[in-house]
């Protein structure tokens, strides 16, 4: 150790400068004895190189890679579309985190869309890639397995939202593409996975993309494989705000409080049956949203409670998922008898928050009827999961019957939809002026 010696406080006072000089020659002194016992060798390899994600060692943060851009797209994309569809209702900002104007009335324009169109795109690229690389590389076979599983809900999730498919800088197809390539990625994962979970997520996920393209069959030999009780989800985490669940942290007002749930189908109906899967409250020190909306002024903020933390994760698809499937099959054969059963048999598996019984089942004494209980029913079941707006263009282009609620459906003026509602989002203002081969 180097003592330094101090002058006394007269010393200090009449050559401060000496003793200056005399603590600087200590310091470094210091500086060399600390230095002369370290190693400070320096190796800067630069970019991590391509091929170092071929490594065996690396393969799980490949898998980890594309479920990551998957869970980013979702909770985001399932926030807007939740709005057009008014699963949700406008309340605060247009910016980040928000819901812009023409979003707030049921519209997606392509100038608007190219955040949201570039995130289901990244998550599809990502998984997709990560499926070449994995089996360029000889990954293991349940790893390889759980990335086609993410890769066919990326595809998914692209065909469920998108108006037109862009596959890599190509021309613009028909939003099922994706859904052809999610069957490929789920039947691929079929047969490469040896674990249970996976199998039951490959089929849940293929059950759900056969019913999007209107195969019924199989669909439904699907379904009935996956047990009632399973769930895959995507995951959220608060270890830091990229990895949000975006849908309770516009709500969270920190500062925000972006949507609500009032002028929804939902707002009401939970206050009648205290159906757990519809949950909100409200905050009488914050009882409108922070910022005006166009046309209506500040909305009363009535805050969704199915998702309280930004760590909350999302279901891409379960078992219960699968008798809705079931059911809706019954209908487009004409048995709405049985349909109803079904529907019948898993609401009422839910005790309300209100009256601590059962959920009353519903009632229906017609095709047309148990059509528009089950639209209402599937709603609820999926309440923003991200789902819905691909339900009505589905039901809409299949011309089903069976009415919406009414503050759901845009001929309604109370719902200040847009009667041009667009539900699937166009694609983006800057794929089209960057793609050459889409006009």
């Amino acid at each position: 150790m180097v003592r330094i010696e101090q002058p006394s406080r007269a010393g200090r006072v009449r050559d401060r400068g000496s003793w200056r000089r005399a603590l600087a020659k200590a310091l470094t002194l210091v500086a060399v004895v600390a230095v002369a016992g370290c190693n400070f060798d320096v190796s800067n390899p630069g970019p991590v190189q391509d091929k170092a994600l071929d490594d065996r060692n690396a393969h799980r943060a490949v898998t980890n890679g594309a479920a990551r851009t998957l869970s980013d797209a979702l909770s985001e994309i399932a926030r807007k579309t939740g709005a057009v569809v008014r699963e949700i209702f406008p309340s605060g900002n247009t910016g980040l985190y928000g819901i812009n104007v023409q979003e707030g009335v049921g519209l997606f324009e392509p100038d608007q869309s190219n955040a949201i169109w570039a995130l289901g795109q990244r998550g599809r690229w990502v998984s997709d890639d990560a499926v070449r690389r994995l089996t360029d590389a000889g990954a293991d076979k349940d790893v390889l397995a759980e990335t086609y599983v993410w890769a066919g809900f990326a595809s998914r999730f692209a065909g469920e939202n998108y108006c037109q498919a862009v596959i890599d800088g190509g021309a613009a197809q028909p939003h099922t593409v994706y859904f052809e390539r999610a069957l490929q990625h789920f039947t691929k994962a079929l047969e490469l996975a040896t674990i249970t979970n996976l199998k039951l997520a490959a089929l849940a996920g293929r059950a759900t993309t056969y019913m999007s393209l209107g195969n019924w069959t199989a669909a439904v030999a699907d379904a009935r494989q996956v047990p009632e009780s399973f769930v895959f989800q995507a995951k959220y985490s608060s270890d830091e705000q990229d990895q949000y669940n975006t849908i309770a942290w516009a709500v969270a007002n920190r500062p925000y409080r972006v949507h609500s749930v009032w002028n929804t189908p939902y707002e009401q109906y939970f206050l009648d049956t205290g159906d757990p899967r519809t949950p909100w409250s409200q905050d009488p020190k914050f009882p409108v949203g922070e910022v005006q909306r166009p046309g209506i002024g500040n909305v009363p903020w009535k805050f969704q409670l199915k998702y309280p933390s930004v760590a909350d994760d999302m279901d891409l698809a379960d078992g219960r998922e699968m008798r809705f499937i079931e059911a809706e099959a019954l209908l487009v054969q004409g048995n709405w008898q049985q349909a109803m059963q079904i529907i019948n048999a898993l609401r009422t598996k839910f005790t309300s928050l209100k009256t601590g019984k059962p959920l009353e089942p519903w009632p229906a004494n017609s095709l047309e009827e148990a059509w528009a209980r089950f639209k209402r029913e599937r709603g609820i079941e999926l309440w923003l999961e991200g789902r819905r707006m691909s339900d009505l263009r589905r039901w809409k282009d299949a011309k089903r019957p069976g009415a919406l609620h009414p503050l759901e459906d845009p001929s309604n003026p109370k719902t200040f939809l847009d009667p041009n509602q667009t539900l699937c989002i166009p694609i983006s203002q800057g794929e089209r002026e960057t793609n050459p081969n889409v006009r």
